[in-house]
């Protein structure tokens, strides 16, 4: 479908030269996201309440940002919103945008682990690290009925 737009634009742009390299080099580069994040689209995800408009977003992070359209699907991880997932905790939490310091709460931090587009496990954290090997192990040594409510793993 991308291949497609970009074809479409090559055949049928109309406007200055520099303006449709730029417009194309654009379109590459969305491409090469969503061909790169085929495999290992996101590693951990976040759901955060801004307390300015009380609105609760679900927030996926990837090694690249994904768009549908102008939606935002995953969000790179080193934009100013992914830093909650890295230095905060569960729990009231800001981070600092162009725009300013946004405050609010982070009621989940999942941390999920894909191999060739396969979800093999994801569970819930609330440290400040994203140690994978330390994570693996702390869940592994969670009491029975927490681990069932906090990990699950697919095979």
């Amino acid at each position: 479908m991308e291949q497609l737009d970009l074809q479409k634009l090559y055949k049928d742009f109309i406007g200055d030269r520099e303006e449709l390299w730029r417009i194309a080099d654009t379109k590459k580069l969305h491409i090469s996201n969503l061909e790169t994040s085929l495999d290992k689209p996101y590693f951990a995800r976040i759901d955060f309440t801004s307390e300015e408009d009380g609105k609760t977003s679900t927030i996926y992070i990837g090694n690249n940002g994904v768009m549908l359209g102008t939606d935002v699907v995953v969000t790179d991880w080193r934009a100013p919103i992914s830093s909650l997932y890295y230095d905060a905790e569960v729990g009231e939490c800001s981070f600092e945008a162009p725009t300013g310091e946004i405050k609010g709460n982070k009621s989940l931090k999942r941390q999920y682990e894909i191999e060739a587009g396969k979800l093999l496990e994801y569970f819930d954290v609330d440290l400040v690290s994203n140690d994978n090997l330390l994570q693996k192990y702390l869940n592994s040594n969670n009491d029975a009925r927490l681990k069932s409510n906090s990990f699950i793993r697919f095979k």
